[in-house]
C-alpha cells in the first residue's frame, strides 16, 4: 500500500474504488482477488487486477453478500467508517481492519503519518440504497446465527450442526433448521470466521492445524460429559472471543494482587487474564509460574501458597471445552468426584535448583523450598 499522503479536504478527495485499488500493491490486490474468488488472479499484472476487481466490487450481489457475512466487530467498523468521510485509526480499530481489508469494501490510507479508513463512494451509495429494505433484519438474523456458532466454539470447541440448531431453537422464537444453519455457517466460514465445517460438525479453526485428525477423538471426549448450556444472554456473551466469566475466584485473585501485593490494577488485570487463559487451555503448571516471573512479581514467603491456592481456585472454576463447557469443579460435582488439581502445589512445580517464585532471585531450595 502506498503511503502517499492524500489531502483531507473534501473538494480534493475522490474515494472511488478505482482510486483505492490503484493505491494498493500487487500482493494486497491478490489477497482481495482471492477473497473475491477471481479466477486466474495469480497470473494477472497490477492493471489487470485493478480492472477486474473494480468490476467485481461494483456487483450488487457480491456487495450484498460481503455485507451480510461480516461478523459484528467488522460490521460495526464498516458502519462507523461508512457514516464518515474518513475514520482515524486507533490500535483497536487496526486489529479489526486487519480482518476486513481483503474484502475490498474498506480501505486504509496515510496522511501526515496518520492512518485513516475510508469507504469508497460506490460502496457508500450501495449501502445507503439498502435503507428501508429488508437488508437490516436479514443481516441481524445472520449475525445472530453466527453468534451462536462462535459461542459454541468458545464453550465446546466443536458442535454438531443439528445440535447448533437445537441450541438456537431452545433460546429463540424464530426457529432455524438444519439447511439454514449449515448454509450460514458455511458462508461465514468462507468469510474468515474462527470456525469451519468438517463433516457434520462445526469446529474451531484450531483443528485445521492437524488436518482435522483430532476431531473425532475430541468429540468422544466432550460427549462423554453432559453439555453446559447457560441462559441466552450469558451464552451469547461467549460469541466475543475475548469474553470470559468473571467469577468470585477471578475477583479474589485480582483483589489479592492489588491489595496484598501492591500491584497496579491494570497489571493485575493483565495477570488475571493470562492466568484465566492458561487455565482454559489446561496449560502446564510451570506456565502459571512463568506469568508471575514475566511481570517480575516479588512475593513474600507466606504469600506463595496463598497466591497459588487462588490460582488453583481460578483454574478449577474456569470453563473448559474439554468438559463440554463445564468447569472442573462442576464436572466433579456431577460425577461425585473431587476436581483434578489443575495447578499442583508449588513443591511439585519448581525444581530445587530453579528460581524461586517469590522473586528473591535465590534458588528455590535456598528460599521458599528450604
Amino acid at each position: 500500500m502506498s503511503n502517499k499522503p492524500l489531502s483531507l479536504g473534501k473538494s480534493t478527495l475522490d474515494f472511488t474504488i478505482s482510486r483505492m485499488l490503484s493505491e494498493k500493491n500487487v500482493t494486497t490486490l491478490k489477497k482481495i482477488a482471492k477473497n473475491c474468488k477471481l479466477k486466474g488472479y495469480s497470473k494477472m499484472k497490477k492493471e489487470e487486477l485493478e480492472g477486474n476487481l473494480e468490476k467485481l466490487l461494483c456487483e450488487n450481489d457480491r456487495l450484498m453478500e460481503s455485507l451480510y457475512f461480516l461478523d459484528n466487530k467488522k460490521w460495526n467498523l464498516f458502519v462507523n467508517a461508512v457514516s464518515q468521510d474518513f475514520l482515524k485509526l486507533d490500535d483497536n480499530l487496526e486489529r479489526i481492519y486487519d480482518l476486513i481489508d481483503n474484502t475490498g469494501i474498506i480501505h486504509k490510507f496515510s496522511h501526515e503519518k496518520v492512518q485513516y479508513l475510508v469507504v469508497p463512494n460506490e460502496i457508500k451509495d450501495f449501502y445507503n440504497s439498502l435503507k428501508n429494505t429488508e437488508f437490516g433484519s436479514k443481516r441481524q438474523r445472520l449475525a445472530l446465527l453466527n453468534d451462536y456458532a462462535n459461542a459454541s466454539m468458545a464453550l465446546y470447541g466443536l458442535v454438531k450442526v443439528e445440535e447448533l440448531v437445537e441450541l438456537f431453537n431452545m433460546q429463540n422464537n424464530d426457529f432455524s433448521n438444519y439447511e439454514e444453519m449449515k448454509s450460514v455457517v458455511e458462508k461465514f466460514s468462507n468469510n474468515g470466521a474462527e470456525y469451519c465445517l468438517y463433516n457434520d460438525y462445526v469446529v474451531s479453526r484450531a483443528f485445521e492445524e492437524n488436518n482435522f485428525d483430532d476431531v473425532e477423538r475430541f468429540a468422544d471426549i466432550i460427549y462423554a460429559n453432559p453439555r453446559y448450556t447457560p441462559s441466552r444472554s450469558e451464552f451469547l456473551k461467549y460469541s466475543d472471543y475475548d469474553y470470559y466469566e468473571i467469577t468470585s475466584q477471578i475477583i479474589a485473585l485480582k483483589k489479592y494482587l492489588v491489595e496484598k501485593m501492591n500491584i497496579e490494577e491494570f497489571v493485575a488485570q493483565l495477570i488475571v487474564d493470562e492466568i484465566h487463559h492458561l487455565s482454559a487451555v489446561q496449560a502446564k503448571p510451570q506456565e502459571f509460574v512463568d506469568v508471575f516471573n514475566k511481570y517480575k512479581i516479588i512475593t513474600k514467603e507466606e504469600q506463595v501458597y496463598e497466591l497459588m491456592n487462588l490460582v488453583h481456585e481460578v483454574s478449577n472454576t474456569t470453563r473448559l471445552v474439554g468438559n463440554h463447557g463445564y468447569t472442573q469443579r462442576e464436572i466433579g460435582a456431577i460425577k461425585g468426584e473431587e476436581p483434578k488439581n489443575q495447578v499442583p502445589v508449588i513443591s511439585n512445580k519448581i525444581g530445587r535448583n530453579e528460581p524461586c517464585i517469590c522473586g528473591s532471585g535465590k534458588k528455590y531450595k535456598k528460599c521458599c523450598g528450604a
